[in-house]
């Protein structure tokens, strides 16, 4: 929702056009747990954004290059919200964390989890 939020005019009026792109983006975006997006666990493979450049692609209509290219704004728009949506949640992630327990040679673990954990 962050990343829909943070995609839509101040108004909220251009939401429904977002939302496939932002929908896309999110599954086409590559898991740091797993290495895989969802799309390619659903799929089997990931999609691709159609090729279209100036002088490389056969005439298409404006209409469609200018889809394309919004497509490709917002897609941008969309992956740059959701790595701005993970910085935030591990900076207050880690403002809870401790600092690791420096450990001795030849001390026992267990007296250092204990501390650690009290």
């Amino acid at each position: 929702m962050q990343i829909l939020h943070s995609m839509i005019s101040p108004d909220q009026k251009d939401w429904i056009e977002k939302v496939p792109m932002v929908e896309f983006a999110i599954n086409s975006s590559v898991s740091g747990s797993t290495g895989f997006a969802p799309f390619e666990l659903t799929y089997g493979y990931m999609p691709q954004m159609a090729q279209l450049e100036h002088g490389s692609a056969p005439k298409t209509a404006p209409g469609i290059q200018g889809f394309v290219h919004q497509a490709r704004d917002n897609l941008a728009m969309a992956l740059d919200a959701i790595i701005e949506s993970c910085v935030i949640q591990m900076h207050h992630a880690n403002k809870k964390r401790k600092d690791p327990p420096t450990l001795d040679v030849g001390v026992s673990v267990s007296i250092y989890q204990k501390s650690y954990l009290a």
